[in-house]
């Protein structure tokens, strides 16, 4: 490839980046929201931004689909494309975008667990009203004894 062309290539591949940037952006902020919503037991609130997120990351998806190409082509490259001066600009792109990808994961593994703990948590309050349930109904039956129902014919005769 000429020069010329690795340059093209790289300020695609930054072109790319650069449009997924705001996107990461988005999905951190969602993320973030999601994470305040498991903590507040916001279950409309974790939905609505689940349902948001998902609507960005099909976009970041659609980006992402268009910038592979040229990425595996820069790859490929390798020693060629670094040595020319927009690789500078795409690898500082690179390590923000993976530095936002990194935030994301972390405060989703968090939330995951949080949602986990309060799934865990409202198990055992179901077993435990369960089994209180189970009590009152065996402590009815000692309070209020089954009393025998009259008959026709009493036991003289």
């Amino acid at each position: 490839m000429t020069p010329a062309e690795i340059d093209a290539a790289l300020d695609a591949y930054a072109a790319g980046i650069e449009a997924e940037l705001p996107l990461l952006s988005r999905i951190r902020e969602l993320t973030d929201l999601q994470h305040d919503c498991s903590c507040r037991d916001d279950v409309e609130g974790l939905c609505r931004a689940g349902d948001a997120r998902e609507a960005v990351m099909a976009e970041l998806a659609e980006i992402e689909t268009r910038t592979r190409p040229v990425r595996n082509l820069v790859a490929r490259l390798g020693a060629q494309a670094s040595d020319r001066p927009g690789y500078r600009r795409v690898a500082a792109l690179r390590a923000t975008a993976s530095e936002t990808v990194s935030g994301i994961l972390a405060v989703g593994e968090e939330t995951k667990r949080l949602i986990g703990e309060a799934q865990q948590a409202r198990a055992r309050l179901a077993e435990a009203l369960g089994a209180g349930e189970s009590t009152l109904t065996a402590y009815r039956r000692v309070v209020s004894p089954c009393t025998p129902s009259a008959s026709l014919v009493s036991a003289r005769g």
